[in-house]
């Protein structure tokens, strides 16, 4: 039977980062009934997934570590009598530094917690500052220091691109100082500015070029220090890739609890609305839901797959879409530079990453002009 992963929500936050539009706010005096709410949705919906084993589960935000670590472990132990997890499930959390303390550190991997991810975001005080960070660098490397006295081995860092007043030169500094912490995994993201957030309200744009340039010095470093690139995005040590955020990008199930969370189950695709008090109310309501049509679903596929080192997985693409040779014979072969085949897969040249949209709206375009 087909696993699942787990993903919650956790909505805390000490204070809103400039660039920030995701669900979450910093009123901890509902924390409590938060946590109770989403104790009895991860009751409810414990029935209908019986039988099915959970080999991931993720605490994203928010910032998870931002509640109290009393809770979240509390919720992890509810969330292993409910469900069957796999004896090598791995178990993230999101967490900031000014938020981790030994002894939280202590409780987290004592409950089973075994990766966590530390949103450093650069190595310059002056532009977290900038973003609302509650930490300095200083504190971020105490953070890492904290998880891997408390013994974490799992432990993945994120950095920024393309934030205001940093280039090339910013970049590499960021990145040398959190691989030289001996991390794991790195994810690297380039800054989206959306809308109604302190930073728009500024007028500050990205340069998609300079993000670029920024993003090519990232993968050099990534890669000098052992970490191989798994998704545009994703950097890790072989056998540290992260196995939830992989079932985001094959389309495997999925559990979505809390605010503002999806779940994708097959392929209906169904989520909760981003209010914290309507939540509260009721934790099993669902504002909008979806089922993907055979061409929506193998879209999503390809956009997904595309974007991985390994590429289109030929034997599942078969399996639910049918002859993918077949169906894009001129597209491989008008693009034969830029794409490498092998046993079972079909993938976007490493060094080729730069034209990875183009390659994805010519599969797109050949698709739907076959259908």
């Amino acid at each position: 039977m087909n696993t699942l992963g787990i993903y919650l929500h956790i909505p805390f936050c000490r204070a809103r980062c400039t660039y920030c539009d995701f669900a979450s706010g910093t009123d901890f005096s509902r924390e409590a009934a938060f946590f109770e709410a989403l104790e009895r949705e991860a009751e409810a919906l414990s029935s209908p997934f019986s039988g099915r084993r959970v080999d991931t589960v993720y605490f994203g935000g928010g910032t998870p570590s931002a509640a109290d670590p009393q809770r979240l472990c509390a919720l992890l132990g509810r969330l292993r009598a409910l469900f069957e997890l796999t004896p090598d499930c791995e178990i993230s959390m999101e967490c900031n530094p000014g938020t981790i303390t030994a002894r939280g550190a202590e409780q987290y991997l004592k409950a089973g917690f075994n990766r966590f991810s530390v949103g450093l975001q650069t190595a310059h005080d002056g532009t977290l500052r900038r973003l609302g960070r509650i930490h300095t660098a200083a504190e971020g490397e105490e953070a890492v220091r904290l998880l891997r006295a408390a013994g974490a081995g799992n432990l993945s860092a994120d950095l920024m691109l393309g934030l205001p007043g940093e280039g090339v030169k910013e970049v590499r500094q960021s990145a040398e100082w959190a691989l030289g912490l001996g991390i794991d995994h790195l994810s690297a993201y380039a800054l989206t500015v959306e809308e109604g957030t302190p930073l728009a309200r500024e007028g500050v744009t990205v340069d998609g070029d300079l993000a670029a340039d920024c993003y090519d010095e990232v993968c050099r470093l990534a890669e000098g220090a052992g970490l191989f690139r798994y998704e545009v995005s994703n950097f890790a040590r072989p056998g540290f890739e992260c196995r939830h955020n992989k079932r985001y990008w094959d389309l495997s199930d999925y559990l979505g609890l809390g605010p503002s969370a999806h779940s994708l189950i097959g392929r209906r695709r169904f989520f909760h609305g981003s209010s914290f008090s309507g939540y509260l109310r009721d934790p099993l309501a669902v504002e909008e839901e979806e089922r993907l049509t055979e061409a929506e679903a193998e879209r999503e596929y390809l956009m997904l797959a595309l974007r991985t080192a390994r590429g289109v997985d030929l034997g599942r693409y078969g399996a639910d879409f049918g002859d993918f040779s077949a169906r894009y014979a001129g597209v491989l072969a008008r693009y034969a530079g830029f794409l490498e085949t092998g046993p079972g897969f079909v993938r976007i040249r490493p060094d080729k990453f730069y034209v990875m949209n183009a390659l994805i709206a010519a599969f797109w375009e050949a698709g739907e002009a076959g259908r």
